[in-house]
């Protein structure tokens, strides 16, 4: 992996997840954690990403603290 961008806040709260797209490329990783894992709900996301090329990572912690699935994410 090249670099890990990580996620904290909610993309309903920050304009986090725009900026992100234009700066992740091919091989980075993201780490959505705390209000973050909420990307999964978020209609623009991935945007123009490819993300075949990139890893995502939710916190298992907090993805159950908010009652999202792990295997949906």
């Amino acid at each position: 992996m090249n670099r890990l961008f990580m996620i904290i806040h909610s993309p309903f709260e920050r304009n986090e997840v725009e900026t992100l797209c234009t700066l992740v490329k091919r091989g980075d990783g993201i780490l959505f954690i705390k209000s973050g894992v909420y990307i999964n709900s978020y209609p623009n996301f991935p945007g123009s990403l490819n993300i075949s090329e990139i890893k995502i990572y939710g916190l298992e912690e907090d993805l159950e603290a908010r009652g999202i699935n792990a295997v949906s994410y």
